[in-house]
């Protein structure tokens, strides 16, 4: 019953995943032939801020109906890694066959399935080994974000369950002011880089990729795990302010990243935090046109997410031809396939291959099947 009172998740989930699609697919620098779709949809990155805020959500959701620190992280690597192990092998293969001439040079390595395969940032793989790794799929880096996020977040509630939120919040903004330090990340050490040959490899690395870098989006965290102490419990004066602490946090970070306001950014965190507040509140199902599809490609979002942007282009720029005149619909004749590939692993791959690592791994009491 509780699970079916917040299933619109899976709503948000649809929208943000729906986002990312069409901007990855529609994006004038990754396609041969950009159209009016490529401005359209510009703004679609913003997805991943909102799967950021679901996550703050769901995490804080889970947490308090996990039995310990070890059975909460078997459930997400068993959540996890089927379907990453399935669409990094497929976009590794795509590369290997399609790739010509290459447009994805990262993903016909297979020593790049690591990164993604330990969901560990390549930059840790390249210092341990001394060698170049690399994300196979650019998209990937959001679960480095991701990871980070359950360890502290796990911590921090199996250290004081009973104060978990208050805490979460403390350190996350204590974390996010760490942005701000002078020399923050690897990119502001060339020599210690150049020592080990790896400066080339560094140069050009922004934020998204940056070796700690939740300090970056843990705002976004925060958000949803405010959402969820209002669904939960309600708000009192100090959580508003919170809130308020939080917003003004999130603002003020698009000087840091783009030394300007970014009005888009802005933008989407006042819709985002609408939907949370119309739907918390009203306790309503997001209803849209569809709701059942809608809702279903917000299940099986994950591998949709994996799956689709360097394949997703591939085909694009190989086969749109022969779709003649429509060959400007050809990002959404993809996300067709996409959705009907997620539907497929999620049905008969993920799910069987989650159990049996909970079975090898966890006491069958401890199965949290989370949302």
């Amino acid at each position: 019953m509780e699970k079916q009172r917040i299933s619109w998740l899976d709503g948000f989930r649809a929208i943000a995943v729906i986002s990312v699609m069409v901007y990855h697919l529609t994006s004038p620098f990754k396609v041969h032939k950009p159209d009016f779709f490529s401005y359209i949809f510009r703004y679609g990155s913003l997805g991943v801020q909102l799967f950021f805020m679901i996550s703050g959500f769901v995490i804080s959701y889970t947490l308090q109906r996990t039995t310990g620190f070890w059975a909460f992280h078997v459930n997400r690597f068993a959540r996890l890694f089927p379907a990453m192990l399935l669409c990094s092998l497929l976009t590794y293969g795509f590369a290997c066959w399609i790739d010509y001439p290459v447009a994805f040079p990262r993903a016909h390595f297979s020593e790049n399935l690591l990164p993604g395969l330990t969901f560990i940032n390549p930059q840790l793989w390249s210092l341990v080994f001394r060698a170049d790794f690399h994300w196979i799929n650019g998209s990937y880096w959001t679960l480095w974000t991701e990871v980070q996020f359950y360890l502290l977040a796990s911590i921090i509630y199996f250290t004081n369950k009973r104060h978990f939120l208050t805490n979460l919040l403390i350190i996350g903004i204590a974390l996010s002011c760490l942005k701000y330090l002078p020399g923050y990340g690897l990119n502001n050490y060339p020599d210690q880089l150049a020592s080990v040959g790896l400066t080339e490899f560094f140069r050009g690395w922004n934020y998204t990729n940056e070796l700690f870098n939740l300090c970056f989006f843990i705002g976004w965290f925060l958000m949803g795990a405010l959402f969820y102490r209002l669904y939960a419990i309600g708000w009192s004066w100090r959580w508003q302010i919170s809130f308020i602490l939080v917003f003004v946090f999130l603002v003020r970070d698009n000087f840091y990243y783009f030394s300007t306001i970014s009005w888009s950014l802005c933008a989407g965190l006042v819709l985002f935090c609408s939907l949370f507040f119309w739907l918390i509140l009203r306790k309503q199902q997001l209803r849209v046109p569809g709701d059942i599809f809608f809702r279903r490609v917000g299940v099986i979002s994950y591998s949709m997410y994996l799956i689709h942007e360097d394949i997703g282009l591939l085909l694009i720029n190989h086969f749109n031809h022969v779709m003649g005149s429509l060959g400007f619909l050809a990002p959404f004749v993809v996300i067709m396939l996409v959705v009907g590939f997620a539907e497929f692993s999620f049905r008969w791959y993920e799910r069987a291959t989650a159990k049996f690592l909970k079975q090898r791994l966890i006491r069958a009491d401890q199965f949290n099947d989370h949302p």
